[in-house]
């Protein structure tokens, strides 16, 4: 499955999506492993990134739709199914981060090479942000673990 989530990322990359992936996803990056039904990615809101994505979903096989470029994404209810099961969340904003600008997000995410592929992933300080500002039972649970791994010394 990991090589169908880069190709999903190279996708983005070669159409120009402007995007950070967010969630379970980044949790992993920053050493927490976990399972995740999805892929959470913000994107930035602008018509030309919605048209950019459009066309990433078409090349992924998701399909073409045109309400992409003027839809409301919102968290955990805008999904697609990839035809791997996995789910893809789109988001244009985050909970605890609604203020903050996405180009501020998208320079200080955190770039991981995957494959051949340059990934942005939301930076640790501002996932912990998301993940307070959430705080369902599994962020709780990530802010814990990602805490006892990320800074030892503390309690």
């Amino acid at each position: 499955m990991i090589e169908e989530i880069i190709n999903i990322w190279k996708v983005f990359e070669v159409n120009n999506v402007k995007y950070i992936t967010i969630g379970g996803f980044a949790v992993n990056i920053y050493g927490y492993s976990r399972n995740t039904g999805d892929l959470d990615i913000l994107i930035e809101d602008s018509l030309e990134n919605r048209k950019n994505l459009r066309k990433a979903f078409i090349e992924i096989g998701i399909g073409d739709f045109e309400s992409i470029e003027t839809m409301q994404f919102i968290p955990g209810w805008t999904d697609f199914t990839l035809f791997f099961g996995l789910r893809l969340d789109v988001m244009t904003s985050i909970k605890g981060l609604e203020n903050v600008p996405f180009e501020e997000l998208l320079e200080k995410a955190t770039k991981v090479i995957m494959g051949n592929v340059a990934v942005n992933f939301i930076d640790y300080d501002n996932l912990i942000i998301a993940k307070k500002a959430t705080n369902r039972l599994k962020d709780q649970l990530d802010l814990d673990e990602l805490n006892k791994i990320n800074n030892p010394n503390k309690e």
